[in-house]
Formats: C-alpha cells, sequence, structure tokens
C-alpha cells in the first residue's frame, strides 16, 4: 500500500497527473559492491565502493491505462541511482523514457530506450550484464545501448519467435543535405522453445558527417537450459564502413545452480581490427538468494590485453579500466542486491 501511495505522488508530481492508483507501479533496484581492484601494470590494489555489481542501481514509475478492446496506454520513466555516492544521471531519466500503446499488434513506444541489439545480447550473457566477466565488455563496442528519440516496436509471439525493430530518427530538416545523419535502426529476432532459446540481431547507424558514414552491426547467440546447468555461446561484429576497423567478439558461458545459489562463469574473446590488438575476458561469481527479492554475491574477474590493447573490465553500473595497453586490470569483490 505504501508503495502504490508513493507511486502516485511520484507520477503526479510528473508533467501529467496519474488519475488512477491501481495503474502506477514504482520499483527500483539497489546493488553495492566492495571491489578490490588491481589496474594491471602501474597501480597498487585499491578498495572501490561501487554502485552496481550485478544490476545497475535505479528506480523509475511505470504504469498502464486500460482503454478497451484489448488496447492499453502505457509509460515508463526510469532513472539511475548512485547508491555509492547518492548521485543521479546527468540526464534525469535517462535510462528510459518512453509512451505507447499495447495490443493485439504488439507494442508500439516512442522516446529513449534499450534497443533491441542490447537486448538480444542480453540473452546469451550467463551474467545479465553483471559480475565480473559480463557481456557488457563486448556489447559496448558491438551494439548501441539505446536510442534517442526512437520508435520501438514489439510483436506479438509469432510460433515461438519475436520481432524487436527500433528507428531513431536524426531529426534533420529534409532540405539539409545528406539529410539522413544520424538516423538508425536496428531490428532483432528471439526464439524460445523447450529448452533452448536463439537470438539474433541486426542495426545500422549512419554518422552525423558530410558525406555520411554507416556502421554495422550484427550478432548471434543463444543458450540451452539442462536443467541445473545452462550453457549460452555468441558472436557479434561491429562494422564500420571501410576497410579493416572492425570489432568481433565471441564469448561462451555457464551455470550450475547450487541449492538457493548459483556458480555463473563466462570467458569472452575481443578482437580489433583496427589495431590488431586481443583481449580476453574471464569472470566466475557466485549469487545466493536471502530472499525473492535480495540476495548476496561474490565475484573475481581479469582481462587480459596485449600489447596493443586496453580493454576494461565491468560491472554493471561501473567500469574499471586497465592503466594501458598489455596492462590486465583484475577485481575481487563482494556485494548485496536487493529489489524492490
Amino acid at each position: 500500500m505504501k508503495k502504490s501511495l508513493l507511486a502516485v505522488a511520484v507520477a503526479a508530481a510528473l508533467p501529467g497527473a496519474a488519475y488512477a492508483a491501481s495503474n502506477v507501479t514504482m520499483y527500483g533496484i539497489a546493488d553495492v559492491a566492495a571491489d578490490f581492484v588491481d589496474r594491471g601494470n602501474a597501480s597498487r590494489n585499491t578498495l572501490f565502493i561501487s554502485s552496481g555489481g550485478q544490476s545497475t542501481s535505479r528506480w523509475g514509475v511505470r504504469g498502464a491505462e486500460d482503454l478497451g478492446g484489448g488496447l492499453k496506454a502505457i509509460f515508463q520513466f526510469e532513472a539511475g541511482v548512485g547508491v555509492d555516492t547518492g548521485s543521479n544521471d546527468a540526464n534525469f531519466f535517462q535510462r528510459t523514457s518512453t509512451v505507447g500503446l499495447e495490443g493485439g499488434f504488439g507494442t508500439i513506444r516512442l522516446g529513449r530506450t534499450y534497443t533491441p541489439s542490447f537486448l538480444s545480447l542480453a540473452k546469451w550473457d550467463i551474467m545479465g550484464y553483471g559480475l565480473m566477466g559480463n557481456l557488457l565488455v563486448t556489447s559496448v563496442r558491438t551494439t548501441i545501448v539505446r536510442y534517442d528519440n526512437g520508435i520501438y516496436y514489439n510483436s506479438p509471439k509469432l510460433g515461438g519467435a519475436v520481432i524487436n525493430a527500433a528507428f531513431s530518427s536524426g531529426e534533420r530538416d529534409s532540405s539539409a543535405n545528406p539529410s539522413g545523419q544520424g538516423n538508425a535502426f536496428d531490428v532483432s529476432v528471439d526464439w524460445a522453445g523447450g529448452p533452448a532459446n536463439v537470438s539474433a540481431y541486426y542495426g545500422s547507424v549512419n554518422s552525423t558527417t558530410n558525406p555520411i558514414t554507416k556502421t554495422k552491426r550484427m550478432g548471434v547467440g543463444g543458450g540451452f537450459n539442462m536443467g541445473a546447468f545452462k550453457i549460452v555461446a555468441g558472436y557479434s561484429i561491429a562494422n564500420p564502413e571501410g576497410s579493416n576497423n572492425d570489432t568481433k567478439a565471441v564469448s561462451v558461458g555457464g551455470s550450475l545452480k547450487l541449492g538457493a545459489g548459483s556458480l555463473l562463469m563466462q570467458a569472452q574473446r575481443l578482437k580489433f581490427d583496427t589495431t590488431n590488438g586481443k583481449s580476453t575476458t574471464f569472470g566466475i561469481a557466485y549469487v545466493h538468494a536471502l530472499s525473492k527479492r535480495t540476495n548476496v554475491y561474490a565475484h573475481l574477474g581479469t582481462t587480459r590485453n596485449d600489447a596493443v590493447s586496453a580493454t576494461e573490465i565491468r560491472g554493471s553500473g561501473y567500469a574499471y579500466t586497465a592503466d594501458g595497453n598489455d596492462s590486465d586490470p583484475k577485481v575481487i569483490g563482494v556485494g548485496v542486491r536487493h529489489l524492490f
């Protein structure tokens, strides 16, 4: 009851008051980790208290109004929070800010939120975009995380498959030359059947330069659930226009349920054609549930860089950079996550 009343109060403070308490929900995640970090060749071990080890800390409001005939109006606003300092994102609702319609045709939303490619790649991340060794190291280089000025579509299930698409307008006047600067589109197909799931994505982004250059991004991966054990794997690539400038990534991960906990392991390999550099990130974590909404975790990981690479290692809401090329950042830490 308190959560509902607070959600209504928050929503009422936004432009356009919320009139139906039962249609508005406040939600969030509070996650903080204590990590010992060695950035590589030049740094000594340092203790960091960092927000968002397993999941980026956030709070938001979302709601729906039944318009009849199976049609709903929906909205969502979501803001990032730094639990370690009490900070917020530079743009307050930069995580998600959308409004749209939902019905038998699927869902259409306008605003800013995750791209289909980013959500597609997440399906073969055993760490769920959190904990050391997660695939944010890959996804920030081979997907676009969110679009501004976006139109988003999610289809209903079509024989086990869901089609997701997005278009972002560069908002160039039609008389401008070239008018397509900054435009982008993204599409993914997710399929699940029995213990298996497969996902693939493709996207293209126009530069804001004249002439326009395009960066294409694509990937495919999936997983197989064998009761207490699950395995995932995937491949992705970012292909800017030109030659010898691709970024390629391959990953494999697995999880094992252990009573109230899970043991997670993952490795990913990045190759940078521009420098012919390579890096490999390894991670292992244990997550233990204390309740349906609260868990503790321990994680450790490292990124091995060659002489021309300086790839970082990431939690969900933060990154620890390498000291430089040929430096291998290492992290060991513990944390707690609460969902509300």
